[in-house]
């Protein structure tokens, strides 16, 4: 297509689209003068029903909605004949005009009707992928309003379609205390130009709440305005269960929980660390472990790890050792430490599970000065039970010269 025809088309499909939106005379005047440039430029009547079937082509493909194609065939009809005039299809005669319009009109109406049903195989694919999810879909107005959801959702809620459709989603589906929360949330995600992610509870028609994690994208019209928002939804409730089972139990331990990544930052740091270390977790979490090693530990630390990433030969991970550690104040005191490794896909983080045995080796070097001390004294005894035989023996012989 030269540059000729590419202006004429593009002049076209601006008219058109004025048409479709209304435009009255003022279009048809300038689909009218469109003709007239046509004519100036010696293209012929088959030159400008090639324009204008691929200008009419671009808008379909602009995928406008199959309910305007009635609207498209007529505004099409008045632009396109208006801008064959200046070809002086009057002189044909107007039984041959009438034809070729007619033959213009049914090719449009076949390419609208085609369109129509490839959007329709569209639209009727995309409702059964919903329909067969294993995930929520859920579609609100721009008011927040339920405009429908799938069967998944109605199976996890218990409500059908029907009985809550175009009544408020936060009000039905949100515990009370989470109301104003979700309806900002909702806000901004109609308001984000990529698509918001997060997680909130439903409440079911039991009474029962789900914790259900969405990701949400809002929905455009054909002017770019947002007309509302798609979300679709995975129940994580049993995992949310099973993670702050492990909160809790990382949080109430006894033993000092840490975690790193595998460049050894801190990433967790549980409140009996806080207590055995003296730091608090936001004075650790980001900063490398070593500031919680004594030499020659803290140098060492960085080629352990490396060493094991390369050969996976494990010297301390999945054992209990006793080593030393150094506290905030710089005090070194004896540990017990278990090391764990946890892989998830390409992503290694490395735990350890500390217990100060400061209390059990003091404990243990009493008892062993103890025995010490006891040894000691049984030593002492011997030794004065053995020298004490010897005098005894000479004050009786003393005793009896003198007799």
């Amino acid at each position: 297509m030269n540059d000729q025809y590419r202006r004429l088309t593009e002049q076209l499909i601006s008219v058109l689209q004025d048409r479709i939106a209304g435009a009255g005379e003022a279009a048809l005047l300038r689909a009218y003068e469109l003709g007239r440039s046509a004519v100036a430029g010696q293209l012929t009547v088959l030159d400008m029903l090639l324009v204008q079937q691929e200008a009419l082509m671009q808008v379909l493909l602009g995928k406008l909605p199959a309910e305007e194609s009635v609207r498209l065939t007529r505004a099409a009809a008045d632009v396109f004949a208006e801008s064959l005039v200046p070809f002086e299809l009057a002189r044909r005669g107007a039984q041959e005009s009438v034809a070729l319009l007619r033959r213009v009109n049914a090719e449009l109406e076949q390419q609208v009707a085609e369109r129509t049903a490839a959007l329709q195989r569209e639209r009727d694919f995309a409702e059964r992928l919903i329909e067969t999810a294993q995930a929520a879909v859920l579609v609100l107005d721009r008011d927040g309003r339920i405009v429908r959801f799938n069967s998944y959702l109605a199976r996890l809620s218990g409500y059908a379609l029907a009985d809550v459709q175009g009544q408020p989603w936060v009000t039905v589906f949100i515990p009370e205390r989470e109301q104003s929360r979700v309806r900002a949330t909702l806000e901004r995600a109609m308001q984000e130009r990529q698509t918001y992610q997060g997680i909130s509870p439903i409440v079911t028609r039991e009474g029962h709440e789900r914790e259900i994690e969405w990701s949400a994208t809002p929905l455009r019209d054909a002017s770019a305005a947002v007309v509302g928002l798609l979300s679709i939804g995975q129940d994580v409730t049993e995992r949310e269960r099973t993670q702050a089972t492990f909160r809790s139990l990382i949080q109430t331990t006894q033993d000092a929980v840490i975690v790193i990544d595998r460049h050894s930052r801190i990433e967790l740091f549980n409140p009996a660390a806080e207590r055995i270390f003296g730091y608090t977790s936001a004075e650790v979490v980001g900063q490398h472990v070593r500031i919680l090693m004594p030499e020659p530990y803290a140098s060492e630390h960085d080629g352990y790890l490396a060493r094991y990433e390369q050969t996976g030969e494990a010297r301390a991970i999945g054992r209990t050792r006793t080593v030393v550690a150094r506290r905030k104040g710089g005090e070194v005191f004896p540990m017990e430490i278990s090391l764990a490794e946890v892989r998830v896909g390409s992503d290694v983080r490395y735990g350890a599970f500390i217990r100060d045995i400061s209390d059990k080796v003091r404990l243990q070097e009493q008892l062993l000065e103890r025995e010490r001390l006891a040894a000691i004294g049984t030593t002492a005894a011997k030794l004065v039970h053995e020298i004490g035989n010897p005098l005894n023996s000479m004050f009786m012989a003393a005793q009896l010269l003198q007799r």
